[in-house]
């Protein structure tokens, strides 16, 4: 995180993670996820493509999504986050992709 280990402010983040963080000015619920990404904590942003994809795709949550993703690829959810926010953004079909996807996933996953 890019705060020295002995600050106050760190040790709140690690202590209560998104509450402290939406005590800030002008930070809420969703805003405190993409502030705790932009601080290296590894979270995922539950914003409106993340959960389309993760709903159409049979997962859970946003979080559970990536987090599979990112076991499997080895890189973390925050990278995982911001490539499926980005093609969202880039292409209005993005759902089609993800559709009947957690079956394919799982049994991919699996089969290593």
């Amino acid at each position: 995180m890019g705060f020295p280990p002995s600050s106050s402010v760190r040790r709140q983040i690690e202590y209560e993670d998104m509450r402290f963080l939406q005590t800030l000015p002008y930070i809420g619920s969703i805003t405190a996820f993409h502030l705790a990404k932009n601080l290296g904590l590894p979270v995922v942003k539950p914003d409106r493509h993340l959960q389309r994809i993760a709903t159409v795709a049979g997962f859970s949550s946003p979080q559970e999504l990536c987090q599979l993703i990112s076991d499997h690829l080895g890189e973390p959810v925050q990278v995982v986050d911001v490539v499926l926010w980005r093609y969202a953004t880039l292409f209005s079909d993005y759902l089609m992709m993800f559709a009947d996807s957690r079956e394919q996933s799982c049994s991919r996953v699996k089969s290593l």
